[in-house]
Formats: C-alpha cells, structure tokens, sequence
C-alpha cells in the first residue's frame, strides 16, 4: 500500500490552458493515492499572464510559492508573493494570481477538504502536456 503514496510528478497528467498562460498538475488525491481530507498539486504561471478569479466555498487553500514572484489579491487586499512564501487561503475568499516577474510563478497547492467542484482545467477542457 505505501506505493500508492510516493507520487513522481513525472508520470503524472499535466494539463494546460488553452492560451498557455497557465498549467496545473493534481499530485495528491483520493483516487492517486486515497488522500481523503487533502488534494494538493503544483500550478504554473507564465510571465505577464494572470489566473481567473477562483473561490472555494467550502475549501481552505494554502500556496508555497516555490518559484518566481507575483501579486496575489486575496478579497479585496493586494499582496507581493515571491520564492519561499507561504500563503493561507480561506474558504470563501477570492482570490486571483498576476506573475509581475520574468519566470514563471509557481506554486505548490493544498486543498482541505478537497474542493467539490469541477477544476477549471475540467470545466474549460484544457490540454493535456503530459
């Protein structure tokens, strides 16, 4: 059974958006590896680009920003956000990600509970890259 929970990135789907600006990688959930309580993943954002604007009602987030820098608006207040970083992220507060710099924005990603609803890369029907 603890086969099922070391994940390599590199045999996992990584889907993309359909201009490019942004791709998505889903490494920790309960059919990976039976996470009930958390998913996480990785997110990449390409410079001069920006993410949607995204809430989860019911699923608190948390960020580490594991490369490059960026503003994040969490509700209403705007925040620099650069390498090594940690973000919380309530449940119920919108939030959207701007890379300001000249390398892509990444972030690690943790959802508790995992998010009930569909993933934009679902609901927008990105490509997969890998």
């Amino acid at each position: 059974m603890s086969q099922d929970w070391i994940i390599d990135p590199k045999k996992l789907p990584i889907w993309q958006a359909p201009d490019k600006s942004r791709t998505v990688s889903s490494l920790i959930d309960a059919e990976r590896c039976g996470a009930k309580g958390i998913s996480a993943g990785m997110f990449w954002l390409e410079p001069g680009h920006q993410s949607e604007p995204d809430i989860h009602p019911n699923s608190e987030e948390v960020y580490y920003v594991a490369q490059g820098t960026g503003k994040l608006v969490l509700g209403d207040q705007e925040h620099t956000v650069s390498k090594g970083m940690s973000v919380y992220i309530p449940a119920g507060v919108h939030h959207q990600s701007f890379n300001t710099g000249d390398e892509q924005l990444v972030y690690f990603w943790a959802f508790s509970p995992p998010p009930p609803e569909t993933s934009k890369a679902e609901e927008q029907n990105w490509k997969r890259v890998q």
